[in-house]
């Protein structure tokens, strides 16, 4: 039996690779995230398991919280005010888009989303400085340890 985070991520990926969305990608998994925006010339999805903890339910009944990012990555064409701001409406439907696919998925019988959130949307310093978005979608389950 493997890592129950890792194993969780590698689904949620599945799952969202099974997903329709506006603009086209294929998302992976990764421990340690390591790109730079000269390399990545599409829109990236990567599913970073970032943590665990055990919560108590109610006696003798414990659950792991896993949870896992979804960072979003894209190097933004920023020639003109106009055409970054339509790239990043554009960004912003994906994100969207990803946490709706997000909201429906449940990774076993004995586990739920607890939570989706992304705040702030994306990184006005990362697109100040290298053009580019960079959303995170950060996701928190609870599955059941029984």
């Amino acid at each position: 039996m493997g890592s129950r985070l890792i194993d969780l991520a590698d689904l949620l990926v599945t799952h969202i690779n099974g997903g329709s969305y506006s603009d086209s990608f294929t998302a992976e998994r990764a421990i340690v995230p390591e790109y730079s925006l000269r390399d990545i010339a599409d829109l990236t999805v990567c599913v970073l398991p970032v943590g665990m903890s055990i919560e108590g339910i109610r006696r003798g009944n414990d659950a792991n919280v896993l949870s896992i990012d979804v960072l979003v990555l894209k190097k933004l064409d920023c020639s003109t005010t106009a055409t970054r701001d339509s790239e990043i409406d554009d960004m912003m439907v994906i994100m969207e888009e990803l946490a709706d696919r997000i909201r429906v998925y449940t990774p076993a019988a004995s586990g739920a989303l607890m939570s989706s959130e992304f705040m702030p949307i994306y990184d006005p310093e990362y697109l100040e400085t290298y053009n580019g978005f960079f959303g995170v979608i950060r996701t928190q389950f609870l599955v059941s340890l029984a």
